[in-house]
């Protein structure tokens, strides 16, 4: 008779980075619920490297009709207070990405 390993646990983001997501998404869609949790999950799906950051940054904006500079400013103001490494990082490529934007 054959054992079967148990499976690994789903890929998951550090915790800082969850309340990031959920910052993010309540922020966007603090009304649907439905529209909250898609937002959460192709956000969540993009730092966990299962789909173009690009691709969901452009979807959002174009789903809910927000201007990118607008947009990026929501995922810089979610990593506020936040301390790891990973959330320093995301808050400076996204203050680079909004002073590029603003120079233009």
């Amino acid at each position: 008779m054959e054992t079967q390993k148990p499976s690994a646990p789903p890929p998951s983001i550090e915790p800082e980075l969850q309340i990031f997501v959920n910052r993010v998404a309540s922020k966007l869609m603090p009304g649907d619920p439905r529209l909250r949790e898609k937002i959460r999950k192709g956000l969540e799906d993009t730092l966990l490297g299962k789909r173009n950051f690009n691709d969901w940054f452009n979807n959002t904006g174009a789903d809910l009709g927000i201007h990118s500079y607008n947009l990026l400013k929501v995922l810089y103001d979610a990593l506020d207070g936040l301390t790891s490494p990973e959330a320093h990082s995301l808050q400076e490529q996204y203050q680079m990405a909004m002073r590029k934007m603003a120079s233009l």
